[in-house]
């Protein structure tokens, strides 16, 4: 098992690797106070490394509720964007892909409740992680969303997704008119009652 390999060789480079998939395991099955201690320890241990690069993103994004979310990049079409200029109404950030089915499923939901509340109650951000840019613009000519996509090289290994430690897709952070997080990992079911606490009907 990893942990065994990790216990043996705890300065392997593949160690990093494998501590990243035990952190990511602990996360996701609710153990985060294990998950932060192991993500810290790739940190320090394995500073320059891509694993600590991501576990350094992770840590930000689990510490990140209650504050300003620094996000920024280039969008599809070459312009550049800050989420932080976005502030003033609530935004919803979905990092997704094309060949990730359950992200095509929350984007209709999203579509929907962008068209019901409208730009000016409810701005949208995604950030595609697809390494194929051909096959994300294929996607979206066949079916254009009205929100900005942020796109960068390397996908789920690129600086969109290692910044807050984006591990797995879909991911959904939602921010409050200050652009602070509100929810860090939220699930499109509660999209709707989210935005009508924030700007009601």
């Amino acid at each position: 098992p990893i942990w065994a390999f990790v216990e043996r060789h705890p300065a392997a480079p593949d160690a990093a690797e494998a501590m990243l998939q035990l952190a990511i395991a602990d996360e996701f099955s609710g153990r985060e106070k294990e998950a932060v201690e192991r993500y810290a320890g790739i940190v320090k241990g394995f500073t320059d490394t891509v694993p600590a690069r991501k576990a350094r993103g992770a840590l930000r994004r689990i510490e990140s509720v209650g504050k300003p979310l620094a996000l920024a990049g280039t969008t599809l079409d070459g312009k550049q964007l800050a989420v932080e200029s976005l502030r003033g109404t609530p935004v919803l950030v979905h990092y997704w892909a094309t060949w990730c089915e359950p992200c095509k499923v929350d984007i209709a939901q999203i579509k929907e409740l962008y068209g019901k509340y409208g730009p000016k109650k409810f701005a949208v951000v995604g950030i595609a992680l697809d390494t194929d840019k051909q096959a994300l613009a294929k996607f979206l000519a066949q079916k254009p969303l009205p929100w900005p996509q942020l796109h960068e090289a390397g996908g789920l290994d690129g600086r969109l997704a290692e910044e807050l430690g984006v591990l797995t897709l879909p991911t959904m952070f939602l921010l409050d008119v200050e652009g602070k997080v509100v929810d860090r990992n939220l699930v499109i079911a509660d999209l709707e009652k989210k935005l009508e606490e924030m700007v009601g009907q």
